[in-house]
């Protein structure tokens, strides 16, 4: 900052300054050091005026401030006032009976004392009195002429009345106005805090330091609080990064994607055939084979050099391993040796050999235990199956009739498959695709599952997940390095307040051939992607977390009550309490005078709504119970 560039290119001569017209904002020392300059008339379209705005205007001796200037920082240091080094006797006059952000060092005309000041007074009044009346002060008068709390007048207010006590709802903000009975008083103010007892005072020096008087407000707080569940630690939005079908290059190169980025995590859907071979036989000698299970548990063969692959994959702890199924072919493996007919996209009647509808399959629950047995660190929690079941690429998300027949979709299939898993205290979440090329006309928000569409059989057994490909990263077709379609998806689960899935097949050098299936994408478009994320407000959830924390959203209530000085939150859902443990984030309004809050042994931040008033996020299991909020 070249402070002396404003005083040189203003001339000595220059003795009053009219900013008005498009004039919205006096910088920070836009006149600094300008002595001659007498008079400064600020015209309506100003909002705000900047730290040392008028420094050293050591002529200017009065200024009137419109009702349009709402900020007036000034906080850190006295010569940060716009008014340091102006005349001795400065004279602010405010329109405005407060102004919404004025600093405490505002005021300052130098080390020793503050600018006179006076609230509420019109420009013609001030043109009439500001050599005059305005100037006239008794300097051993240490009284307030007036508080206000919020905009209203403390209730029987009298100069010579020392304490008052305030009452305001736990929601409410505070902001104190006040004027001094003499103008050329000082006035200090300490903001009411939990650890004061919620008490602000205001200490008034007179201008010749003979005298001093405190003004006491005891405030209280009552009615109810305000909780609702957000997103993860009140983050924007969930987004969920998948790396399907265990692909070994592609893990390799999401590993150091994990290390690069600390806020990354990653879910990898295996298909547990390339870990472990399940052991069959035919006991009836029907030629339909049936698995090996010995006290209820699948028999197996593995395949060492994969486990130790994925151990390896996995040991960063921010990912985790989710079944692709044992196969990834279009069902499965049959469970009784039934069979199920489906249409394909083009409309071909197909037939595969599967369970009856309504079982729970059980190649599904033998890659479970798979997953259970070799990587227990890494699966979902309370043996949860999360499981990315293949979602019928290229069949029918419909039912559709031919020739009379009604043949099923794979949702009909699954959703009496999720039902199943259900009541057994499990959940299956089914991911599928869509938009695998770029439509500028997608609505993508249609697309987010937020709680208020995740309560639904569809939403529940059927994620949406964005198919990133390398042909679909430019809306002119062109196959370059723009990302910009997949960080729409994350803008839209932002402005949604929602999750957003992304499904990621192989990761390859630029150089690489296109993979075996097209679903490649560069190393560096991932890393842009993964970059993206990473400077947003979202939690970067793993598929496992977000499916629990949306299906427990879903179906949550929260309560929450203000009494004893303490905020108690309970919360609840429908969920199984066996299954669904993941913590939900609640936001809860606590009194405007709490500077730090505390919650068992956890330590919550205070944040602050605009308006003053406070609020902390705090992580809740559902039905464990009441949880407490302190002030700490």
């Amino acid at each position: 900052r070249n402070y002396s560039a404003n005083k040189a290119n203003v001339p000595a001569t220059l003795k009053s300054v009219t900013l008005n017209g498009a004039c919205t904002k006096i910088p920070a020392y836009a006149f600094w050091g300008c002595s001659g300059i007498d008079e400064i008339v600020i015209g309506n379209s100003v909002k705000t005026i900047g730290n040392s705005a008028f420094s050293g205007c050591s002529s200017l001796r009065s200024i009137y401030i419109p009702a349009s200037v709402s900020d007036i920082p000034a906080n850190a240091n006295v010569y940060d006032s716009p008014f340091y080094n102006t005349a001795y006797d400065m004279l602010v006059v405010f329109e405005s009976v407060g102004v919404s952000n004025m600093g405490q060092c505002a005021l300052y005309v130098n080390d020793a004392k503050k600018a006179i000041s006076i609230f509420g007074k019109s420009y013609s009044d001030y043109l009439a009195n500001k050599d005059g009346s305005y100037r006239e002060f008794d300097s051993s008068d240490s009284t307030l002429l007036g508080i206000q709390v919020n905009g209203s007048n403390v209730s029987e207010f009298s100069s010579s009345k020392l304490e008052y006590s305030v009452t305001l709802p736990i929601t409410s903000g505070i902001k104190i106005n006040y004027t001094a009975s003499s103008f050329g008083a000082s006035v200090e103010y300490t903001e009411p805090t939990a650890s004061n007892g919620n008490v602000a005072t205001i200490k008034v020096t007179s201008a010749d330091g003979s005298s001093i008087t405190e003004y006491k407000l005891n405030f209280t707080f009552t009615g109810t609080t305000t909780a609702e569940i957000v997103n993860k630690d009140g983050t924007d939005a969930t987004v969920t990064f998948v790396i399907d079908d265990g692909e070994k290059q592609t893990a390799t190169f999401a590993k150091t994607m994990l290390e690069k980025y600390s806020g990354l995590s990653l879910s990898f859907g295996v298909k547990t055939k390339d870990i472990a071979t399940l052991k069959t036989h035919d006991p009836d000698g029907d030629g339909i084979p049936e698995y090996v299970i010995v006290n209820g548990k699948y028999q197996y063969d593995i395949n060492q050099d994969n486990v130790n692959f994925w151990n390896d994959i996995l040991s960063l702890g921010r990912s985790e391993i989710v079944s692709h199924t044992h196969t990834h072919v279009f069902w499965g493996l049959d469970d009784e040796g039934g069979s199920y007919t489906y249409v394909d996209n083009k409309l071909n009647i197909n037939t595969s050999a599967i369970m009856p509808e309504g079982n729970s399959s059980k190649e599904l629950y033998a890659a479970k235990q798979i997953l259970e047995d070799l990587f227990s660190a890494y699966v979902s929690k309370n043996g949860t199956a999360i499981s990315l079941i293949d979602a019928g690429i290229g069949v029918r998300t419909d039912d559709v009739t031919i020739g009379g027949i009604k043949y099923p979709s794979y949702k009909t299939f699954f959703k009496a498959l999720w039902k199943s898993a259900y009541q057994k205290g499990d959940l299956i979440s089914i991911r599928s695709t869509f938009g695998a090329t770029y439509d500028p006309n997608l609505d993508l928000s249609t697309k987010v599952i937020t709680p208020s569409r995740y309560d639904t059989m569809d939403e529940r057994f059927n994620t949406p997940g964005y198919m990133v490909e390398h042909y679909n990263a430019n809306p002119e077709g062109v196959v370059n390095d723009d990302i910009s379609n997949w960080t729409a998806y994350i803008d839209a689960a932002i402005a949604m307040n929602g999750w957003a899935g992304f499904c990621i097949h192989d990761i390859r050098p630029a150089s690489a051939s296109s993979s075996p299936n097209g679903h490649r994408i560069t190393e560096d478009q991932a890393d842009k992607l993964f970059a993206y994320a990473s400077e947003k407000n979202i939690w970067v959830a793993t598929y496992t977390a977000a499916s629990m924390y949306y299906a427990e959203w879903s179906t949550a209530s929260v309560s929450s009550v203000y009494e004893n000085g303490s905020v108690k939150v309970t919360l609840t859902d429908r969920e199984n309490d066996d299954v669904f443990t993941e913590a939900l984030t609640v936001k809860v309004s606590v009194p405007a005078t709490w500077t730090s809050a505390i919650s068992g042994s956890e330590i919550l931040e205070i944040h602050k709504n605009s308006d003053g008033s406070a609020y902390v996020y705090v992580n809740i299991v559902p039905d464990t119970g009441a949880v407490t909020i302190s002030a700490n």
